[in-house]
């Protein structure tokens, strides 16, 4: 194969430079902290972030059909060897920043997925707990969450485990 031209290399390390760039990062750290923000940069992601709509789309489809088939080989396995089985579903940063927005855009559901989750759970008599309510109680949820990279900050986790303790 050719090696890449010129313009498409230089294309690349810009893009690369951008990617890397201290002040991008910054500007998503500040521009990520408004919940309205965060969430409509998330709602355009496409497949990534169809976990929160109302309807289902096919990719995700096959993924709740590979997830059944995965849990239920598990659940066996675990019901063979006498030991309880549990499914945790930690609630996500775009789940926390839904909850403080006052109105949830139209076809979103942030609570959907854990309802699909809940149910395969059922189905294969595998307990299951979804933290999501936890986060919705909470005022301004989505700082339970580092802006950028989204994981839980140490008062996320505080949270999360204290809803699992309450199970």
């Amino acid at each position: 194969a050719a090696p890449p031209s010129l313009p498409a290399r230089l294309n690349a390390f810009a893009g690369e430079m951008v990617q890397e760039s201290r002040a991008v990062l910054m500007a998503q750290h500040f521009l990520f902290r408004d919940p309205g923000t965060f969430v409509r940069l998330q709602l355009s992601l496409g497949d990534k972030a169809d976990y929160l709509r109302s309807s289902t789309t096919p990719a995700w489809e096959r993924r709740y059909r590979d997830l059944e088939l995965l849990l239920g080989e598990m659940a066996e396995r675990f019901r063979a060897a006498g030991v309880p089985f549990m499914l945790v579903l930690g609630t996500m940063h775009a789940q926390a920043a839904l909850s403080v927005l006052r109105e949830t855009p139209p076809g979103v559901d942030p609570a959907a997925i854990g309802r699909r989750m809940a149910a395969i759970a059922s189905r294969h008599g595998i307990l299951f707990a979804d933290t999501h309510d936890a986060f919705r109680k909470v005022p301004q949820a989505n700082r339970m969450f580092l802006p950028v990279d989204g994981h839980m900050s140490a008062a996320g986790h505080a949270l999360f485990a204290d809803a699992l303790t309450r199970l």
